[in-house]
């Protein structure tokens, strides 16, 4: 998804299509219409993922600049972390833009921010638009994100290089409301995590108060090095989070499954109990999959008091 694939009628009336004719293909459905003057070809709209249309949004926005914007629009908050390729719980439901002073607009669907922070655009080639950088952009995201969705940000932003000490410099330096929250989640951050999944499995933990894991905890077996997603290593516990990409990515299913299967017991028999869980538990059993995992970690416990 490029600028180029968005549709301005000021261009098209400068290439001789009749206003007409434009405002025909909107209504006969050709064209789907993006914002005020600016629309996309039915078909490739058809063809683009929620995330590659919420972009387009996004950069019809920028081309379209409102008069009540005297500046092209710097994006921020997850509407910059957005663009800049990081994987979110949710899609923005709203447009972020910033700026010092607070750029003032009035559509529905957009939120304007002063910046406080006075940090140089980042210019996005790829896209053509500016937005804040990405530092700013996870801290503003994490003010007014819920614990789990944050935790899923920052996972990605330390493996992206952030440093956390920067990210609390900027947190320090914004508004106070919910910034003990958004510094409980850069403090839980953590660059292993591999997954979304991941993130909100471990957020559930935290929630929960279990003790913190190791995340991708190499263990020699007999056979090799295998890798353990979350692990107290105390306990011998493993916490294994079965995602899609984990059985379908990269081999048939069901030798996938087998190798798993075979990997499991090889840990096992190093003493280690693999518990399981998955997004069905994550996302709609809440509070599951930490009682197995504090549950688990109690007997071990007392088992270990015992010999």
């Amino acid at each position: 998804m490029t600028p180029s694939d968005i549709l301005l009628a000021r261009d098209l009336l400068g290439l001789g299509m009749s206003r007409r004719a434009f405002y025909e293909a909107l209504r006969t459905g050709r064209l789907i219409r993006l914002r005020p003057g600016a629309g996309i070809d039915a078909d490739l709209w058809q063809r683009l993922s929620p995330r590659e249309r919420r972009i387009t949004d996004h950069l019809a926005f920028a081309l379209t600049r409102p008069a009540a914007l005297s500046r092209p629009p710097v994006f921020s908050h997850d509407s910059a972390l957005l663009l800049h390729g990081l994987s979110l719980v949710a899609l923005p439901s709203r447009l972020h833009v910033a700026g010092s002073p607070r750029p003032h607009h009035h559509a529905a669907d957009v939120t304007t921010h002063e910046d406080p922070y006075a940090q140089a655009r980042v210019h996005l080639d790829r896209y053509g638009v500016d937005t804040v950088a990405p530092p700013v952009a996870l801290v503003q995201s994490l003010l007014i994100l819920p614990f789990a969705d944050g935790l899923v940000l920052a996972d990605q932003a330390l493996d992206r290089g952030l440093s956390r000490e920067h990210g609390c410099e900027l947190l320090a330096r914004g508004g106070s409301r919910h910034r003990a929250r958004a510094q409980a989640v850069l403090d839980a951050a953590d660059a292993a995590s591999e997954s979304v999944l991941e993130s909100q499995a471990r957020a559930e933990l935290i929630r929960h108060g279990v003790p913190r894991p190791v995340l991708q905890l190499p263990v020699r077996t007999e056979r090799g090095w295998r890798r353990l997603d979350m692990a107290w290593e105390d306990e011998l516990v493993a916490l294994e989070v079965d995602g899609r990409t984990k059985y379908f990515d990269y081999e048939p299913t069901d030798v996938a499954i087998y190798q798993e299967r075979k990997r499991e017991v090889e840990l096992m028999e190093r003493g280690w109990l693999i518990l399981r869980t998955d997004a069905a538990r994550v996302l709609h059993q809440p509070g599951a999959t930490a009682r197995l995992v504090a549950r688990s970690l109690a007997q071990r416990r007392g088992l270990r008091r015992r010999d």
